[in-house]
């Protein structure tokens, strides 16, 4: 009991912009290299990009276009469809986000849900991936310089469903993303140069990751942001409702942790759900099937 409560006050001492950084599953661990120049190199990718390898007009918006690819890929794809099983796509779709996925290096879909399903398992507890309590830098990249292979197979079992599945099977480990990832990067140096490379492939990886999962992982978490209009959920789950223009809606986030399996989020008229639109949108079209939608008495 004593080292439960030690733990206790380590996590509410924790500063929300401050270290922590040894509770979650991927404490203690070192830091991953290749995790590290990855962050790098997309962090730097804009900035590279406007001083060194400025676009034109149509690269902007094909960079455009990626970016909505790859954030969708890891959106609508990974998360809602694969993760939580709000929908089944027909398989040209699947097969066209998930190569979104592979070249947007948010990599084996296996491996994403698990861990994904094993934050809402043991949101805002100690043992969470990548919740704030041990610092907002913490939630926004730093668990993801510490993932390593070895730290995630224990919890691979949440996701045997997909493992199980030949498509995704086939995509499993680090290789698979690798090879495509870089397939497709070096097309895009033959045809376009360097500056295709930043515009079409890491400057919408970087906007990808940030808008569609770090800015998710720290700002709806933050008990002073937005709203929680599920308290029952019981973690620290927060609706940010003017940050889902930008988050494809996932900042959503305390409805989806209350109805994790819903395919489309809003229910307030204001809310903009772009994964969970689109979803209806394919379904509309007979390219989506077993649409989960949240319930009547859920609107508030």
């Amino acid at each position: 009991m004593a080292k439960k409560r030690e733990v206790l006050r380590r996590m509410h001492a924790c500063s929300v912009l401050g270290g922590c950084y040894d509770l979650s599953m991927f404490a203690g661990t070192s830091l991953n290299p290749l995790q590290i120049l990855t962050l790098i190199a997309l962090g730097l990718s804009p900035f590279v990009g406007i001083f060194f390898f400025p676009p034109s007009t149509e690269l902007v918006v094909a960079g455009f276009a990626h970016f909505l690819w790859f954030g969708l890929a890891s959106s609508l794809y990974y998360h809602r469809v694969l993760c939580h099983k709000a929908a089944k796509l027909a398989w040209p779709l699947e097969v066209f986000f998930l190569l979104g996925g592979l070249i947007g290096i948010s990599g084996d879909p296996v491996q994403w849900s698990a861990i994904h399903r094993y934050h809402h398992q043991n949101s805002d507890k100690e043992v969470d991936p990548h919740s704030p309590l041990r610092g907002f830098w913490y939630a926004l990249f730093g668990w993801y310089l510490r993932i390593h292979p070895s730290k995630v197979e224990h919890i691979l079992s949440n996701s045997k469903d997909l493992s199980d599945r030949k498509l995704l099977r086939m995509v499993q480990g680090s290789t698979p993303t690798a090879i495509v990832h870089g397939i497709y990067t070096l097309g895009v140096l033959f045809y376009f140069g360097i500056t295709g490379v930043v515009w079409l492939v890491y400057v919408p990886i970087f906007l990808s990751y940030l808008f569609a999962w770090a800015l998710i992982a720290t700002l709806c978490h933050l008990k002073f942001m937005g709203e929680q209009p599920y308290p029952e959920t019981q973690d620290r789950s927060r609706n940010v409702s003017w940050l889902t223009l930008f988050t494809f809606g996932e900042s959503l986030h305390n409805t989806h942790h209350r109805y994790a399996s819903a395919a489309y989020y809003p229910s307030k008229w204001y809310e903009i759900d772009l994964s969970g639109q689109l979803i209806l949108i394919f379904k509309a079209f007979g390219l989506a099937s077993d649409v989960k939608r949240l319930p009547e008495t859920s609107k508030k």
